[in-house]
């Protein structure tokens, strides 16, 4: 049975795949974290912060989120998806 430590650890994880995922799109696309900021509206440190792991990304901000890298909706949801598949590999393991 899964703990609340453990979907807070199971959490932390997919923010930090996710974030590195993030940056990898961003940085793929030449775009800057500040540019990400600006769109987003966000201080760039804010961007840092999701990048890193340390700040999730509200369900609402996914859309705007994945523009300002230059990807689509559906490439970052198919990008969580697959983060989700491999923690649930590793869990399984």
């Amino acid at each position: 049975m899964e703990t609340n430590g453990d979907r807070k650890q199971r959490n932390q994880e997919m923010n930090r795949l996710l974030g590195r995922r993030l940056a990898t799109m961003r940085i793929a696309n030449g775009i800057r974290q500040e540019e990400v900021a600006d769109s987003m509206g966000f201080m760039r440190p804010l961007v840092s912060k999701i990048e890193s792991g340390k700040r999730a990304l509200d369900a609402t901000e996914i859309p705007a989120y994945a523009r300002a890298i230059g990807v689509t909706s559906q490439e970052l949801f198919a990008a969580i998806l697959d983060i989700e598949a491999e923690l649930d590999a590793d869990s399984r393991n």
